[in-house]
């Protein structure tokens, strides 16, 4: 989602906070994950990663494709000022998907101890 440059961070956290649970009450969806704002500093922006449960157990058997447009119908409905786009993630390596971890602040001594932490584990 994108929302007009200037868009505070708050702003950007509430409307995604409200997507997230349009998209929780589909009893076909197993997890919802959140970004707001990018690794280059912009508030405006949001991405929202949702994960279905296995095929065989979803209602009425739905495609993935049958749900994003059920979800782009929704969401043009309720969240149209945030421009809102279903697409794909780019890579599937075995049902797994890489994924990004953006570790930003000041404090250079305590961002090491957490990133050595965070490997280790």
């Amino acid at each position: 989602m994108d929302m007009p440059a200037g868009t505070s961070l708050d702003k950007m956290t509430e409307v995604t906070q409200n997507v997230e649970k349009l998209l929780k009450k589909h009893p076909d969806v197993t997890l919802v994950v959140s970004m707001v704002g990018d690794s280059s500093g912009q508030t405006n922006v949001a991405s929202i990663y949702v994960r279905l449960v296995e095929k065989r157990y979803r209602k009425n058997h739905m495609t993935t494709n049958k749900f994003k447009d059920i979800v782009r119908l929704e969401l043009a409905s309720w969240f149209s000022f945030a421009n809102p786009k279903t697409t794909d993630p780019m890579g599937n390596f075995g049902g797994l998907r890489p994924f990004n971890v953006n570790v930003i602040g000041s404090d250079i001594p305590t961002l090491n101890k957490f990133l050595q932490d965070l490997w280790q584990s």
